[in-house]
């Protein structure tokens, strides 16, 4: 907990560096510290939401701490005026703890992306920082099914259907999740088994499957690619005799282009 609250900020943002850099001799003498298990997440517009956030004394005498919260985007650096405390000090007792309230009500129009919080208590002594990470974007729960209707392993691509290039990639799973902002996408779902072969690496795939969808603001979208409709490759790389993979992706039409290859003779 003390790591956490006293970590040193890197000036990068919240899924670059964590909590920042550990300082043990702040952490090793800290008086107060801050439950740091802020998981909030997704959140969705014109929606309330409060989390209580806990305050420890480890001291013999009385802390005072000035409370702030506050929220930025994480592209742009804007700040947004979307959260608040129930207070902005508080005096907690020896060996006590103070309960504070941090309410965040996103209901103004709000850029679809990753934002960073922060809540920050110090008395000119102490500073202690709590962050936590807020997503404002629609979620897309993907899986893919067997002819008999089974989950079965998949990575899985997102491609911008404008464009066709692929935006997010999730590895081998029995689903997976992406945040996503509003358009047009598809969803390819594929298994590759790379061996060890005579002279070297082969590569089988068992499947290529994908599926066109729309997602729209603030939309949770759960798809379900089956591979009753999958193309059925199961071909080795010395049967394909060193043709790229992208090459045989374009022949049945999947969108995917950037799809790697390994060949017997690496």
């Amino acid at each position: 907990m003390a790591l956490v609250n006293y970590a040193k900020d890197l000036n990068a943002n919240l899924l670059e560096q964590g909590s920042g850099r550990l300082d043990a001799c702040k952490s090793a003498n800290a008086s107060v510290l801050c439950d740091p298990g802020l998981n909030i997440g997704r959140i969705h517009f014109n929606t309330s939401y409060n989390h209580i956030v806990q305050f420890h004394n480890l001291a013999s005498t009385t802390a005072s701490l000035t409370l702030q919260a506050k929220v930025w985007s994480m592209e742009s650096k804007t700040l947004y005026d979307i959260v608040s405390l129930n207070t902005t000090s508080i005096s907690i007792l020896p060996y006590n703890i103070k309960q504070v309230t941090l309410s965040i009500q996103p209901n103004i129009p709000l850029p679809t992306g990753f934002y960073e919080g922060r809540i920050t208590g110090n008395n000119g002594i102490i500073e202690i920082r709590i962050r936590f990470l807020l997503i404002i974007m629609s979620e897309l729960n993907v899986k893919t099914t067997s002819e008999t209707g089974q989950t079965v392993l998949a990575s899985y691509a997102i491609i911008n259907a404008d464009t066709l290039t692929s935006e997010h990639y999730h590895g081998e799973a029995q689903n997976a999740t992406f945040f996503l902002s509003p358009g047009n996408y598809f969803a390819q779902a594929m298994n590759i088994n790379l061996q060890l072969a005579t002279g070297g690496l082969d590569t089988a795939v068992s499947f290529i499957v994908h599926q066109a969808f729309l997602i729209s603001a603030d939309e949770t979208k759960n798809l379900t690619l089956s591979l009753a409709s999958a193309y059925k490759l199961s071909s080795r790389s010395s049967d394909l005799e060193e043709a790229p993979l992208h090459l045989i992706s374009k022949q049945i039409m999947t969108p995917y282009y950037t799809m790697g290859y390994i060949s017997d003779t690496m």
